[in-house]
């Protein structure tokens, strides 16, 4: 299944080529260039007042380098990075702040993706640009470790596709003696599977059954615990709405600028109305972990706040277990399975030798019997 961005990036491109197609019908241009020059595609823009006009195809410096390879960076989005105060004109301190605010609110990873690909495309057209942008993005790749992902080259060697034409070949070129044989081989299992399939059905009918059963036990248990620490904590626990999003406190008046503790808590109460307590208190603790290794006095405002939105709504946190402990935990359960099935074994070999012992017995006194009659007689 394509994600979210792979689906963006397909309707982006075919609105792109209808609006080329459209654009070159109501125009026209050169049908060829002279060397050292390339044709640019015909396509739709609108004006200042809002009209869209269509735009002739041009002949432009070809500012590429020699030899074209299939493109892997797609159409970007608008101001991904503007929203949260970046741009190429900033000094390097104000981006830098930005670009955590970035990283804090959607992913690092991204980021540096997004930087990285504004990078390539101007790395011909406007160096001194695509060098602000490559160090920016290898700042964020040094500060939240960013591991890249190598892309596996498509193209094949000569050697590779003529191997597998050869492979290909042999496999064609089976001997009619072979199928023969494979044809009769495969009569004589299908009768055998019929007989074999009438007794799995009716196995798997049982099987099916206890398994409900156990599903319907266990849905009952959850059930049941769940209702007990309801009770033990003394009402229902806070949980996260549908609807919330990943929301931006700044829109509901939040600042990091000095001002009055009053009107910033104001404004997140504001946010916990149009979304949830949670989605506020996880947002204000990413602001806070981002803003922690520059910007300390920042991220203590952050830090507080949170408290705040914990204490008021009474936000449940949940604590993560250490390594250790989770090892630890997985063997005793380990061990404790292993147990149970040794135990499991015992008590059925048991059973089988009592069940042995009773036959032996009764066959023993039929003989002794049979013996004292012919005695008898």
């Amino acid at each position: 299944m394509p994600t979210k961005s792979q689906r963006w990036k397909t309707q982006e491109r075919a609105q792109l080529r209808r609006s080329q197609r459209r654009a070159s019908g109501l125009t026209r241009g050169p049908r060829s260039c002279p060397s050292g020059y390339i044709k640019r595609n015909a396509y739709m823009r609108r004006n200042t007042s809002g009209n869209r006009f269509a735009v002739a195809s041009r002949c432009i410096k070809d500012r590429g380098n020699p030899g074209k390879g299939p493109n892997y960076i797609g159409p970007l989005r608008k101001g991904a990075l503007k929203r949260f105060g970046y741009s190429s004109t900033k000094p390097l301190r104000k981006r830098h702040l930005a670009l955590d605010r970035a990283a804090a609110a959607s992913n690092a990873m991204t980021v540096f993706y997004r930087l990285n690909a504004v990078a390539v495309l101007t790395k011909n057209v406007n160096p001194s640009l695509s060098r602000k942008f490559k160090g920016d993005a290898e700042w964020v790749r040094r500060k939240f470790r960013v591991q890249i992902k190598r892309r596996s080259r498509q193209t094949r060697s000569r050697q590779t596709r003529k191997r597998k034409r050869k492979s290909s070949k042999r496999k064609r070129k089976s001997s009619k003696r072979k199928r023969k044989q494979s044809k009769r081989k495969r009569s004589k299992r299908k009768r055998s599977k019929r007989k074999r399939s009438k007794r799995k059905r009716s196995k798997r009918k049982r099987s099916k059954r206890k398994r409900s059963k156990r599903k319907r036990q266990t849905r009952k248990r959850k059930r049941q615990t769940r209702k007990r620490k309801r009770r033990s904590r003394g009402g229902k626990k806070l949980r996260r709405s549908k609807n919330a999003k990943n929301i931006n406190l700044f829109k509901f008046g939040y600042s990091i600028k000095k001002q009055k503790t009053g009107a910033n808590h104001a404004a997140l109460n504001r946010a916990v109305a149009a979304s949830d307590a949670i989605t506020v208190f996880n947002w204000l603790n990413k602001y806070a972990f981002a803003m922690s290794i520059g910007y300390p006095s920042i991220a203590k405002q952050f830090k507080d706040d949170a408290e705040w939105v914990r204490r008021k709504f009474r936000v449940q946190i949940k604590q993560q277990i250490s390594t250790r402990k989770q090892t630890r935990q997985s063997r005793q359960t380990r061990k404790r399975k292993r147990s149970s099935k040794r135990k499991r074994k015992r008590s059925t070999r048991k059973r089988r030798k009592r069940k042995i012992s009773k036959r032996k017995r009764r066959k023993n006194r039929k003989r002794k019997t049979s013996k004292k009659r012919r005695k008898r007689k």
